[in-house]
């Protein structure tokens, strides 16, 4: 209805009524005000200039190492020895627990020997008997250093002291015995000095941090983790150390070494003086022999838990002395690649491709910003509160220590950009009879206009191939 029309309408209204005039006048001019403000409602505009379209994915999710695993034994017995607690860092091929194995290792002892006695018998020769003699009294030599060397400590004398133990290293050659290591104040570069006695005598070196000094001439070292506070303090080397958790192991697996010593010695020297067999027959004795170890050797690695690659130990449920169960386990996580999985919906699927580029953000770091790239796109999909929705894993690339298995992620994933191109918010674009129109404002007033789209982004830009031009004034359509 024109402003004219309703003017009238009113009139009429006011005559029909007999309504006073002043009032008539007050009422009009209230009308005309509003209505004539309606009309004149000034419409948003929007200057055309080149920008940059993006379209971006933007997705949730938790970061998790890539690789995580529940290590287990695969035999049962008492656990002999758990080596690592939460937290530890562990190299590939650590042990990290272990079953009794005493009854094994005599096992494997016996059956290398057999090996032995049956090439021996193969080639009937004193030389054989002398390289077998060589070769059980290296074993024997073997598993005693492993008695004497293995997780030697120093013990302080006053069992009060709050001093952090100095590290012992080495291969100990020698007899069991005790080095006895008296720290006093010196004029050394750290202010202290050692004084070794026991199973060597008189000899001195100075307290260092920077690296680890000789402690006598068996070939044990000696390295101090801190220069300080250690004036006056007094520590014990037993060796063996009989407090270490391997001490039994390596005590029992040195019998077994000298009892099979000495059998096998025994027996190689009465095979000598017995007739051999034809040379199939001693063949297939070394093959069995051979056969025999390999399967006592898998028969001790059913009883450890070894590390399958570099990484971090997340949980430890098995204890030293329980009895292990099919729950017995130690969680390890890698720490080289850590990636963020996220739930990708149906609508963003199409934007991602494995390798694109991403920007991961974490709510523990605020602000940071952290490089990695799209691994894989599960091609099954997964109902969530009935709506299909894919996994996407996101590499971070390359990792940062900061990262942490856990954390909560923003992922923002660029699938396509263009730079420097005519682009209008979408705002401004209608669509008629099969055409999408703009609104452009010329000299005369406005006109509507047919425009080719490009890129449509993110952010509600779209990029316009045809139809404007930098500089064009556009206005948001009407609502007729």
């Amino acid at each position: 209805m024109q402003f004219k029309e309703k003017m009238q309408a009113v009139v009429a209204w006011i005559k029909s009524k007999k309504v006073y005039v002043g009032i008539v006048v007050v009422v009009c001019i209230v009308i005309f005000m509003l209505v004539g403000r309606g009309e004149q409602v000034v419409s948003e505009t929007y200057t055309v200039k080149k920008e940059t379209v993006s379209l971006q994915a933007k997705l949730t999710g938790r970061t998790k190492s890539g690789s995580q695993v529940a290590l287990g034994f695969a035999d049962n017995g008492r656990v002999d020895s758990v080596t690592v607690t939460e937290g530890d860092r562990v190299r590939k091929g650590a042990l990290l627990a272990s079953l009794e194995l005493s009854d094994l290792y005599a096992d494997l002892s016996e059956a290398q020997a057999s090996v032995v006695i049956a090439q021996s018998q193969a080639s009937g020769s004193a030389a054989s008997l002398e390289k077998i003699i060589n070769e059980q009294n290296t074993l024997v030599a073997n598993a005693k250093k492993a008695l004497l060397s293995d997780d030697l400590a120093a013990v302080a004398e006053d069992s009060s002291t709050d001093r952090t133990a100095p590290t012992i290293s080495g291969n100990y050659r020698g007899e069991e015995g005790e080095y006895i290591i008296r720290i006093y104040t010196s004029g050394s570069k750290s202010g202290y000095s050692f004084e070794v006695s026991g199973i060597e005598e008189n000899i001195i070196d100075n307290v260092t941090t920077e690296q680890a000094v000789p402690l006598g001439t068996k070939g044990l070292y000696i390295q101090f983790p801190e220069a300080s506070g250690y004036g006056n303090t007094e520590w014990i080397v037993s060796i063996p150390n009989k407090r270490s958790s391997s001490y039994t192991k390596n005590y029992n697996a040195y019998l077994a070494a000298v009892s099979t010593r000495d059998r096998v010695i025994t027996e190689a020297k009465n095979d000598l003086l017995e007739s051999s067999s034809s040379n199939s027959l001693l063949a297939a004795k070394i093959d069995q022999a051979k056969a025999q170890v390999s399967a006592v050797r898998a028969r001790i690695a059913k009883r450890m838990i070894v590390a399958p690659f570099d990484g971090i130990v997340a949980s430890v449920n098995v204890e030293q002395g329980e009895t292990a169960r099919a729950e017995s386990t130690i969680t390890l996580i890698s720490d080289t690649d850590y990636e963020v999985v996220a739930k990708v919906p149906e609508l963003d699927i199409g934007k991602l491709t494995v390798g694109a580029e991403a920007s991961i953000l974490l709510d523990a770091y605020p602000g940071e910003t952290f490089p990695g790239k799209v691994l894989s796109i599960n091609p099954a999909e997964t109902i969530v509160d009935g709506v299909p929705v894919y996994e996407a894993k996101i590499l971070f690339s390359p990792l940062d220590p900061k990262v942490r298995s856990g954390m909560t992620a923003t992922v923002i994933v660029g699938a396509a950009s263009q730079s420097g191109v005519i682009a209008v918010p979408t705002r401004f674009l209608v669509s008629a009879n099969g055409e999408t129109l703009v609104s452009v404002i010329t000299e005369n007033g406005s006109e509507k206009r047919p425009v080719t789209l490009g890129l449509k982004g993110s952010e509600g830009m779209v990029e316009v191939i045809s139809g404007l031009s930098e500089g064009d004034k556009i206005e948001l359509p009407s609502k007729d």
